[in-house]
Formats: structure tokens, C-alpha cells, sequence
């Protein structure tokens, strides 16, 4: 992910990243008409400046082309890093420095359970009207209170990219373990989805079947050894997408665990790249975004006008077709969307939406991330 300048709104210091049913084509008409200035009737104060911590990859002055003009909010955007150091510099008193950001669906319950985000008013965010219906107020949105804390902003998956003209095509996240790939491989430096992926493997559990996030300390002793001997066949952990794009541009890889749209852009550059969705399921995820606890009324009033423009069809159709990434109100202009573009963001086989697992942090995932750390340094 890159940074630019404050100008163009990326700011490169302390900034630092999913069963669908398809609305009407009335409904979608409606909320299109939807604009910036429903925010208006509430009368309050707006600031001009906000500060968004979110991914690079969901920003490009573009995408926000006309917000500024139509709201007077100018945005200075942040990049997130990683969701582990996200929260960590969060706790520790970074809700003071942004106003609204994105989080992961795994870690939303930290900050609920941790103050760090405002309950949400979806009324103030009249494109919530066209939020898949399975998304409107998912579990990891809302806290145990039964207050609602975020709202989805973006969602998809996480799977495998392989080199086609060098790898066959696999059907398991066991071909992330395959000796035959020695030295050719990566994963993403993530303890929650390194665990996971070798405790289905070990264990050969699909979302129907339970298991994901709920290993018992026998089983992660097993996980542990598993990826240790695993550590052996792998290249390097990637960190940022960038990196795992140049492993793959380089040569150094030709299998591993990817985002989405990195396959899109290694295939931009050339290279014979698939996806394959393997038999216990891919990753799923979701962006949500909440309001900083730490926002002041003014940036609060900003913060939902940003909220409704990036569930809104100007900005929703074209990180579609960019990125591309699906946003949680694509519903409402599915019919916008030619064939092909659907199928970029796997929204012609909805079939594969009841395989994900969606990431979830399990209760001791402070001794999952000691235990990643031991793999690391074994």
C-alpha cells in the first residue's frame, strides 16, 4: 500500500486494512438518488478537516472525487499497516489523532469492548437503506450492549493465488504444506489466519463443522508443530501487499495466500495468476467503519457524511471496478455491473459465500500470537 502527500490526502507517518440477496431494481433507483445533502438537515456544526485511518488501497482522490465540494470536509487519510499494530497504536491513544477508521470484523469487538469507538446512528447514514441484508447490523457490528458501534464498508475474501503455467491448480489449504513447493511459497504475517490454516488442515474442519478460531491448547500444540515444520518450505511471510505482489513479480513465489485484487494486479503485470477457493474455505473479512471515541461533535457530523459518501454509488462503483473490492452496499446497483465485473468480485457464484470463515478472534488470542511468534523465530 502506498502514501502520498497530506495534499492528495495520504498521510505517510502514523498511519499507518467480508448469503448475499440481491435488492430490487426500485429500491437501488431510490437510494442512488441519495446525496451528501441529506446530512444537512441535522443543522449541527461539520468540521472541515477529517482524519480516515484506513487501507491504502480505499483511497484514491478519485474515488472521493466531488466529496470535498459537496460537503466541505476535506479528507487526510491515513494507511494502515497491519490490524494487529491498527489496535495497538488505537489503545494507545491513537483515537486522538484520527476521526473515523476502518477495522477488521475480527478485532470490532476489541474496540467496543475497549471504548475506543461511538455507538453508530444508521439513520444519519441514509445508503445503509442499500447495505446487503445479511450485512446490515452483522454480530461483530454490534456490541453486547446491543448498541450498533460500525458498519460495513467493504467486504470479500482471502484465498490462494498460484502461478497457473507452474503450479496446478489446488483445492486444500494443504498445498500451502506441499514439500513440492519448497521455497515457493508465502503466507500473510498474520497469527490468526496462519493457525487457522493449519488447524483445517490438521483437522480438515469446514465453517459447517465449527473448529475455526476454537482450537483446544491440545490442538494448537499440534498446529504449532505443524507450522513449524512448515516454516522450512516457506519463502518469506508477507507483511503489506506490495510484498507479496513483488514475490510474486520476482520469481520468488509461486503459490501462496492472497487478497483479492493482488491476483487482479499481478495478472495486470503479466503474469498467469488464478485464484483457487480451497475445500475448507477461504478467509472471510469485512472493513467496517466506526466513529473515533475521541471525535468531537464537529468531526462526528463530518465523520457521517464521509460514512454515506463511501457507501454510496459514486464511490461504491468505482472501487468496484478498480481495486476491485465490493462494498457492502453494492446491492443497490448490482445492476450497474456488467457480467465480468461480477465475476472479478465472485458475485456470479453467491454459491461460495456460505464457505467463508469469516475471521474471528478467539478469547486467548494473546497466546496465539505468542505462539506465531515462536513459530517466526523457531
Amino acid at each position: 500500500m502506498t502514501t502520498s502527500n497530506r495534499s492528495v490526502g495520504m498521510l505517510p507517518y502514523r498511519l499507518s486494512r467480508r448469503s448475499f440477496l440481491v435488492g430490487s431494481a426500485a429500491a437501488a433507483s431510490a437510494s442512488m438518488m441519495l446525496s451528501l445533502s441529506a446530512q444537512r438537515v441535522f443543522g449541527a456544526d461539520v468540521a472541515k478537516e477529517l482524519r480516515w485511518y484506513t487501507w491504502g488501497t480505499y483511497y484514491k482522490p478519485e474515488y472521493f472525487e466531488g466529496f470535498t465540494e459537496k460537503s466541505g470536509v476535506k479528507l487526510s487519510v491515513g494507511s494502515i499497516s497491519s490490524n494487529d499494530q491498527q489496535y495497538a497504536m488505537l489503545k494507545a491513544g491513537g483515537t486522538r489523532d484520527w476521526d473515523v477508521f476502518d477495522t477488521e470484523n475480527a478485532s470490532t469487538p476489541l474496540y467496543i469492548k475497549d471504548g475506543l469507538v461511538k455507538p453508530l446512528d444508521y439513520s444519519r447514514i441514509p445508503n445503509a437503506s442499500m447495505l446487503f441484508p445479511n450485512l446490515k447490523k452483522p454480530e461483530w457490528c454490534v456490541g453486547p450492549d446491543g448498541q450498533t458501534y460500525f458498519i460495513v464498508h467493504i467486504f470479500g475474501i482471502d484465498t490462494i493465488a498460484y502461478r497457473s503455467d507452474l503450479v496446478e491448480p489446488p483445492t486444500s489449504w494443504a498445498a500451502l504444506f506441499d514439500e513440492k513447493y519448497k521455497g515457493k511459497i508465502t503466507f500473510q504475517d498474520y497469527a490468526l489466519d496462519a493457525i487457522n490454516m493449519a488447524g483445517l488442515v490438521l483437522y480438515g474442519r469446514t465453517p459447517s463443522e465449527g473448529g475455526y478460531s476454537a482450537w483446544t491448547d491440545a490442538q494448537l500444540e499440534e498446529i504449532k508443530k505443524k507450522l513449524i515444520d512448515q516454516k522450512k518450505l516457506v519463502r518469506t511471510y508477507w507483511a503489506t501487499e506490495a510484498d507479496a505482489r513483488n514475490l510474486f513479480v520476482n520469481g520468488e513465489v509461486v503459490i501462496g495466500e492472497t487478497w483479492v485484487p493482488t491476483a487482479y494486479a499481478l495478472r495486470a503485470e503479466g503474469l498467469k495468476v488464478e485464484l483457487a477457493l480451497p475445500k475448507e474455505g477461504p478467509w472471510g473479512w469485512s472493513d467496517n467503519l466506526g466513529i473515533s471515541k475521541d471525535a468531537d461533535e464537529a468531526a462526528t457530523n463530518a465523520a457521517y457524511e464521509m460514512i454515506n459518501f463511501a457507501l454510496g454509488p459514486d464511490y461504491g462503483l468505482k472501487i468496484n471496478r478498480d481495486a476491485p473490492y465490493t462494498t457492502s452496499t453494492t446491492n443497490g446497483w448490482l445492476d450497474k455491473l456488467s457480467d465480468a465485473e461480477k465475476k472479478v468480485l465472485f458475485l456470479d457464484q453467491v454459491q461460495i459465500f456460505d464457505t467463508f470463515n469469516y475471521r474471528k478472534l478467539p478469547p486467548n488470542y494473546d497466546k496465539w500470537t505468542q505462539l506465531w511468534e515462536e513459530v517466526k523465530i523457531s
